[in-house]
């Protein structure tokens, strides 16, 4: 499923058809930028590819047919411990700094029913959580204004440290 630059928008196309395809069944999908270029496996390079491969899948997005709603978010995942953190970043350049060693990734969820919707709103092993909803542009520019950005810190139960995640959504 890998490519070495060229064929981004027919991989992701490809994971949104399989995404639309399943449904309920296929939100759990998610596609990491180094599953999508070779060229993206170096972190240096993850934080403009996940807002390249955002910016793709929401154009592709746009073209589908379905009966669904679809949301195109990227997640960035951060450095966790035992305790919540907090957001702790206030720009791009402070998020790239938390970045862990997991890939961003793409999520495509049915509009109005996000994760983040539903850790805000559970008492199920999410009692310890923290989502925040802010402007994408005020992180990743102009470019990015019409979108929103969440952060996520929460804890399961089972898991013995907080995930946490800034999302770009829309």
């Amino acid at each position: 499923m890998m490519s070495c630059g060229s064929n981004r928008d027919e991989i992701i196309q490809s994971w949104i058809n399989t995404v639309v395809q399943e449904g309920e069944r296929g939100r759990g999908h998610e596609l990491h930028v180094d599953q999508i270029d070779r060229l993206w496996e170096l972190e240096s390079t993850w934080v403009s590819a996940a807002l390249e491969s955002f910016d793709i899948a929401c154009r592709i997005r746009d073209g589908i047919r379905s009966d669904t709603k679809w949301t195109v978010i990227v997640g960035f995942f951060l450095t966790s411990e035992s305790y919540p953190l907090g957001m702790g970043f206030h720009n791009r350049q402070e998020m790239e700094q938390v970045l862990s060693d997991i890939p961003p990734a793409l999520f495509l969820w049915p509009t109005g029913d996000e994760f983040w919707i539903r850790v805000g709103a559970s008492k199920n092993g999410a009692d310890n959580s923290t989502v925040k909803i802010l402007n994408a542009g005020d992180f990743f520019g102009a470019k990015h204004e019409m979108f929103k950005s969440i952060f996520l810190e929460t804890i399961w139960s089972g898991r013995e440290d907080y995930l946490r995640v800034f999302y770009v959504a829309g």
